[in-house]
């Protein structure tokens, strides 16, 4: 694992963009009993669905312009924009030069794509920090977003109950006298266990891509959707996610009580309150979204702390544990204090 601390860089503001069309477990195709079951299991009820032409950058983009004119950005002060998601615009280009354009940044801004999934949102605000705290860049954008109910089998019980939508916008500045404590981790033998088969390099897209067919995990879907072995994903959660965590406040002599939120990954209900029981968690500070937005990816923690702990946020309660894990199979976890960020309305589009 790779333990690291970064000065003088800070979070300033943050915002959230979701689609406005919402979808209920209630309501899905697997009957009444089934539905029901699925929601006690997972705990989430409701999940925003964006519709065909709204991709991840449309959503990050309107969160950008949020955060931008809420906070009274120079656009040519940005000169970092880091693009996470799995779900780009295209395979070629990078997005982020997409969005450079649309944002109407500075052409000398840097820019590049991530694609880290649920752990995403940690590893990207790492590089973004990398990058600024030797003081030659001022300020990075990390727009971190997924539409992924547009690859996932409407038929799957695994994935389509589970997954929503939405983007986030985050903005780091440099500023002296501020650290963060990170922990970094990657176990690629699970690499298949959250995967799309067909469309890259390995295997191209064939007709036979669009034939539904049964796999190990019980799923029956096609090369071209989302593939979850969610037994695979539940055993690295509750086992090796609480042990690279634990590592990670040992490494540091992290003082748990003095944390003031741990704002993990929305996995799902059981999975989370495993976490939290192996972690010792204290109740209250490990805040939920999962019920009404679902499993939103990399846009989880972000949204977690926009939707359930803004008020507290802004009062003082500022020393946040953040950790993301999931596709990769990766875990990333930060300690930093976010005092006087700003936290802006959801938008819904």
């Amino acid at each position: 694992m790779a333990f690291c601390t970064i000065n003088d860089v800070k979070l300033s503001a943050m915002a959230i963009a979701l689609p406005k069309t919402t979808e209920s477990n209630r309501d899905l195709p697997f009957g009444a009993e089934v539905n029901a079951k699925l929601i006690t299991t997972t705990g989430i009820e409701t999940r925003h669905v964006a519709p065909p032409e709204i991709c991840a950058s449309d959503l990050c983009f309107v969160a950008a312009e949020k955060l931008i004119a809420d906070n009274n950005i120079d656009r040519d002060s940005i000169d970092l924009l880091i693009f996470q998601s799995q779900t780009p615009d295209y395979i070629i280009p990078y997005t982020s030069a997409i969005l450079q354009n649309k944002l109407g940044l500075n052409t000398s801004t840097i820019c590049f794509d991530l694609n880290m999934g649920c752990s995403g949102f940690v590893y990207a605000l790492f590089m973004a920090a990398s990058i600024l705290q030797n003081g030659k860049a001022k300020r990075a954008l990390v727009l971190s977003g997924d539409v992924l109910t547009h690859i996932i089998s409407k038929t799957d019980r695994t994935t389509r109950p589970i997954f929503g939508d939405g983007g986030s916008a985050t903005l780091l500045e440099y500023c002296e006298n501020r650290q963060s404590l990170w922990a970094l981790n990657t176990d690629g033998a699970g690499y298949d266990s959250i995967i799309i088969e067909a469309g890259g390099a390995r295997k191209p897209v064939t007709s036979d891509s669009f034939i539904e067919k049964p796999h190990n995990s019980g799923s029956v879907i096609k090369e071209t959707e989302l593939l979850l072995n969610g037994m695979d994903i539940f055993n690295f959660s509750i086992s090796l996610v609480p042990k690279v965590i634990t590592s990670f406040i040992e490494h540091f002599g992290i003082d748990k009580d003095g944390v003031d939120f741990f704002l993990f990954h929305q996995a799902n209900l059981m999975i989370n309150k495993i976490i939290a029981k192996k972690l010792a968690i204290p109740e209250g500070k490990m805040p939920l979204c999962i019920r009404d937005f679902g499993n939103t990816s990399s846009v989880s923690i972000p949204l977690a702390a926009i939707s359930q702990i803004r008020k507290e946020i802004e009062s003082g309660k500022t020393k946040v544990l953040m950790s993301g894990f999931g596709t990769g199979l990766s875990c990333a976890s930060c300690l930093t204090d976010i005092s006087g960020i700003k936290l802006s309305d959801i938008v819904y589009i």
